[in-house]
């Protein structure tokens, strides 16, 4: 069954500007996703939807996870090299403790 709503956070809000597009009293649709786009900063947003997450089973959607995806597609092109799988998992692990 798909979501109810999908709601992104692509703003820059929590990234380039503090804060969230909404408030700590907004309320996630039931079912919904939260997909913040944002993969470094405060990130209000993302919080946000976590603290509603088994209340209002909200799906939250981190943007690290999609730019390390794009990043090493790119780096994979360069150099000739497939990043997926077990590679991409490590790659990601190293990058989270480096800039996380």
């Amino acid at each position: 069954m798909p979501p109810a709503s999908i709601i992104i956070n692509a703003t820059g809000m929590g990234k380039d500007l503090p804060g969230s597009p909404i408030t700590d009293r907004g309320i996630f649709p039931e079912k919904s996703i939260a997909w913040e786009l944002n993969y470094r900063g405060e990130l209000a947003f993302m919080h946000q939807a976590r603290a509603q997450s088994e209340t209002r089973q909200v799906r939250v959607e981190d943007g690290w996870l999609y730019f390390l995806h794009g990043w090493t597609q790119v780096i994979g092109q360069v150099y000739h090299q497939e990043i997926a799988g077990d590679l991409f998992n490590r790659l990601a692990a190293i990058a989270g403790e480096i800039a996380r």
